[in-house]
């Protein structure tokens, strides 16, 4: 499973056709008419709704999982000199959709 907001996504049933992953770009793979949570609030108060889940079909794999990284800390980062290097490391992550440099999986 990704992580919602970036690669995975909660609508409402039938809200949307579509959604494409703000990481990679790729149209979501989609569930429609699920009945559960729709968030970590309501799984904790076993709040059940019916709801679409879209989720990138790459979220789970290495490459995809380094630019989620890259991207979050792009939107961290106040440098803009830094969001630009960043930015192209993104882009060059998925273009070739294969992790580039030294990098290990941490908790995203």
């Amino acid at each position: 499973m990704g992580l919602k907001g970036y690669d995975f996504f909660t609508t409402l049933p039938d809200s949307r056709e579509e959604i494409k992953c703000k990481v990679c770009g790729c149209p979501c793979d989609v569930r429609r008419k699920i009945n559960g949570p729709m968030s970590f609030a309501g799984a904790m108060a076993k709040k059940n709704t019916l709801h679409d889940e879209f989720c990138c079909p790459h979220a789970e794999v290495e490459w995809h999982e380094q630019a989620l990284g890259i991207a979050r800390e792009i939107e961290k980062t106040s440098s803009p000199s830094l969001k630009k290097i960043m930015g192209k490391d993104l882009k060059d992550v998925v273009k070739k959709k294969k992790v580039i440099g030294e990098w290990r999986k941490s908790f995203i």
